[in-house]
């Protein structure tokens, strides 16, 4: 059986072993050792990245609150009451006295009307908002105190009274 053995290794050839296998192995050991590490540093920046940026978005509001569009909003609307008011006042000053009388009888009173009514409309609105109650006071005690007596300074008292009873509107 050895004899067999011994004929079957002279019949086949040798594998071919190159000669400088004993320096390429750990070469190529090194070789694999740092692509794992590249890729295991590059998946650690990838989750951090991706981490960091789902903490700021949660960190981000995704809306302004409402009450600084309400707030902006009524700056707004009281800057165009006080521009009406100029334009009165210059519009009153350029007419000559004898049509005063007559001019401030329909122009101005339908101007006040007018700044009277947005700023109704203004405080109705931001009435509903318990934590703009008191800026819809203010709204409401302007038109009852600054505006000639008219059915808007009737409905602003009786809006203030609801709001003083803790009524909604």
């Amino acid at each position: 059986m050895e004899q067999l053995l011994v004929e079957a290794d002279v019949a086949v050839c040798r594998p071919p072993v190159a000669e400088d296998l004993a320096a390429r192995v750990p070469r190529v050991v090194r070789g694999r050792r740092r692509k794992r590490a590249w890729a295991a540093a590059v998946l650690t920046t990838l989750v951090s990245v991706g981490l960091a940026i789902v903490g700021v978005m949660r960190v981000i509001p995704e809306k302004r609150p409402i009450a600084t569009d309400i707030e902006r909003d009524l700056k707004a609307i009281q800057l165009e009451a006080d521009r009406h008011m100029e334009a009165a006042a210059k519009l009153e000053a350029a007419h000559p006295v004898r049509n005063r009388a007559k001019w401030r009888s329909s122009v101005l009173n339908s101007e006040v009307e007018r700044a009277a009514m947005g700023l109704m409309l203004e405080a109705d609105r931001i009435a509903a908002d318990p934590a703009l109650r008191a800026t819809a006071v203010e709204f409401y005690r302007q038109v009852q105190a600054e505006l000639p007596a008219n059915s808007l300074t009737g409905l602003a008292t009786q809006r203030l009274a609801h709001l003083r009873d803790g009524k909604d509107l």
